[in-house]
């Protein structure tokens, strides 16, 4: 039907969806309001409403949120006011809005640790956007890159560390330069000589996970940035 969901939580209900496609939802993919956590999953295709919309606790790890298309804000994921998501070793990638945040919107709380974002696009924040009464935003070991409608619009209070940015003159450490390219091959993935392969901070390494290829996380000693370990 035209305003079809795959997965809606209520408050209170909990869940795991776990090596799933979710494609083509005729308003969005997923409606959260509980708990819910999306494991080595595909998001993709949404055409209206985007692919993810959360008020709930949400963790999102080695998935793909891909080609979700929003009429408002959040192309790929929009977190709500009181809504708190953990992205974790995922890629955010050819998402569109016709608002704010292409790749993500936040209204809540978000880390985002060691994901990869590019080919967004949105008006305001293609990769993402920060709204000025967010909680917080916590941006780490990731690569925002080549998204069209600059990668990130902060409204509200974004930490951005061990990351490369395109584009980015915020404070933070360990950050690469504003025009670092990460040398992404089609898929995504480092080649050899990027600058962004053992250069993120193990310290922001979620334990247990591995890489969205399903590779061990660390290798070399040093954890590489983005979604992808080479």
């Amino acid at each position: 039907g035209g305003d079809a969901q795959f997965v809606t939580m209520d408050t209170g209900t909990s869940a795991k969806l776990s090596g799933m496609t979710l494609t083509n939802g005729a308003a969005r993919d997923i409606t959260n309001h509980g708990g819910l956590t999306v494991a080595n999953c595909s998001i993709t295709g949404s055409n209206s409403g985007g692919g993810i919309v959360n008020y709930g606790f949400l963790q999102v790890n080695d998935s793909k949120i891909t080609g979700n298309v929003s009429n408002q804000n959040g192309g790929g994921i929009a977190n709500m006011g009181g809504g708190s998501i953990n992205l974790i070793d995922s890629q955010v990638s050819g998402n569109s809005s016709a608002g704010s945040g292409g790749g993500v919107y936040n209204q809540g709380a978000i880390a985002i640790n060691n994901c990869t974002f590019s080919a967004n696009s949105a008006g305001s924040g293609a990769a993402f956007y920060d709204a000025a009464n967010s909680t917080y935003a916590d941006v780490a070991n990731s690569i925002l890159w080549a998204d069209t409608g600059g990668e990130i619009v902060n409204q509200g209070t974004i930490t951005v560390e061990y990351s490369d940015v395109q584009g980015w003159t915020g404070p933070g450490a360990g950050n690469l330069g504003a025009n670092s390219n990460p040398n992404f091959d089609a898929n995504l993935k480092l080649q050899t000589g990027s600058p962004c392969i053992n250069t993120g901070n193990n310290n922001d390494v979620v334990a247990g996970l591995k890489d969205l290829a399903g590779n061990t996380r660390i290798v070399g000693g040093t954890v590489d940035m983005g979604a992808y370990e080479n």
